[in-house]
């Protein structure tokens, strides 16, 4: 038997190591996230699935949206008879461990798929004709649209929320933090338009999707947490008017609390282009929007080398490491500009090592990955370090004369795109040359000395503060 002093030395010890790691978990108010940290590699003999939770978290961004995800109903509830206590949460606990180790935030996607359930009253995908990628069939199940029993879902996810809600009943085992932000499945309006999409998610009208939002939002806000919708992909006519039916045809505005959007970047002329689209879309549209201006997250941001190459004499040219490293910084700017809340990169380990797995490499290398064929961090890794350490948790964010200003504690940090002087901007917030200002490259390096000192313009992008 111990004694009362052991027992006593035994609580603090256990309530400070609780506290330590809680503490871990990085603020919620982080403005970077990841999608998609674990990666599947094949070489249709070879499957690997490597796991860049570690080396993305040294970046010090604050959030993970895991994709797919785990959260899918029949995965977790696998029969009707399945009460809670007989819910097999193994792999949704193994990905919530892992991101709490290292210090994410989780956003969860939830998927109303259970084969036993959709049997009832639905076809499968092949029976529909839709082809898609087959690891997607593991994941989503084989069917993915609403379920025939919407009450038994809603019973699943209030389930599902006291799980992760950090309330010390019924709480996961080691649960570090709570999960309270989820997205109601993902991409609806692109899904259904289409009958050849290799990632199928949902397939769905407006109208269906409306009603899953709405009873997902009942049964998740309900039980204490944010709910997004499922992100909407690009701000095209159709997407336009799928998400006019869902909001008001159908009556599903104000069924959620974020509104999530996903981009991939170059397919228009200014990568910003879209945020501003979609914040006149939902003050048309949305009638929530205008009274309560609620935030927009964009949920997948993914960089393409496709979209920055230039072509010269039938030669193709792709952005070198350091010009992807400052594109990457520049969209980023321009979207917190533009007025995105949040940005979850999408697939940053997109071309990780295949030779880790003993896979073929592929056949090219992508400048924009953060970590490169041979496993180690990149130029783009090291620039969107030095990035969330300059400017993350800022309060406000402007733009004038190319320069873009974040509000960082109170104060200005500056950050200046390649080929853009910031004479007229910095002296339009009244510094003179000979004030000492501190400069950040991308690549992290710093110096401090006279503003006069850092007058120009580079090929690089900087920090100024």
């Amino acid at each position: 038997m111990r004694s009362k002093s052991t027992i006593v030395v035994f609580f603090f010890a256990t309530l400070f190591y609780a506290n330590c790691v809680l503490a871990s978990i990085r603020s919620e108010d982080s403005h970077f996230g990841f999608t998609q940290i674990f990666t599947t590699l094949t070489d249709g003999t070879t499957t690997c699935v490597l796991d860049s939770y570690t080396t993305l978290a040294a970046t010090n961004a604050g959030w993970v949206r895991p994709h797919p995800g785990p959260a899918v109903w029949g995965k977790i509830q696998t029969s009707p008879a399945s009460l809670p206590s007989g819910y097999h949460w193994s792999d949704l606990d193994g990905e919530v461990t892992t991101a709490q180790d290292n210090g994410f935030n989780i956003l969860l996607t939830v998927f109303p798929y259970a084969d036993w359930d959709q049997v009832s009253c639905n076809s499968t995908l092949l029976s529909l004709g839709i082809t898609f990628d087959p690891s997607f069939m593991d994941i989503l199940m084989n069917y993915r649209q609403n379920p025939c029993n919407s009450t038994s879902y809603g019973y699943f996810l209030g389930n599902l929320v006291e799980r992760y809600d950090y309330d010390s009943a019924g709480d996961m085992p080691g649960l570090q933090g709570p999960i309270a932000y989820y997205e109601v499945n993902n991409e609806p309006s692109i899904q259904s338009a289409s009958t050849s999409n290799s990632e199928f998610f949902y397939y769905g009208d407006a109208s269906q999707y409306a009603a899953q939002l709405i009873y997902s939002y009942n049964a998740l806000n309900g039980a204490g947490v944010n709910v997004l919708n499922g992100g909407t992909y690009s701000i095209d006519s159709h997407v336009q008017t799928y998400w006019d039916d869902v909001l008001n045809a159908y009556s599903a505005d104000g069924y959620f609390d974020i509104f999530s959007y996903h981009k991939i970047t170059g397919t228009d002329a200014d990568p910003d282009s879209e945020i501003p689209a979609v914040k006149t879309f939902l003050s048309t549209y949305s009638s929530s929007y205008n009274t309560s201006a609620y935030p927009i997250w964009e949920t997948e941001l993914e960089f393409s080398r496709d979209d920055y190459k230039t072509t010269s004499g039938g030669t193709v040219t792709y952005p070198t490491a350091d010009e992807a490293a400052s594109i990457v910084l520049e969209v980023y700017a321009q979207t917190f500009s533009a007025g995105a809340e949040k940005i979850f990169m999408a697939g940053p380990e997109y071309d990780q090592s295949y030779d880790l797995c003993g896979i073929v490499s592929p056949s090219y290398t992508n400048p924009f990955a953060m970590i490169d064929t041979l496993g180690t961090e990149t130029e783009v890794f090291t620039a969107f370090s030095t990035m969330v350490a300059k400017i993350d948790f800022f309060t406000a964010v402007t733009e004038a004369y190319d320069v873009y200003e974040f509000t960082v504690g109170g104060n200005p940090v500056y950050l200046v795109p390649r080929s853009v002087d910031p004479t007229s901007a910095l002296s339009s917030a009244g510094y003179s040359g000979t004030d000492t200002v501190t400069v950040t490259d991308q690549d992290g390096t710093v110096t401090t000395g006279a503003l006069w000192d850092t007058l120009g313009t580079t090929n690089y992008v900087r920090f100024i503060e």
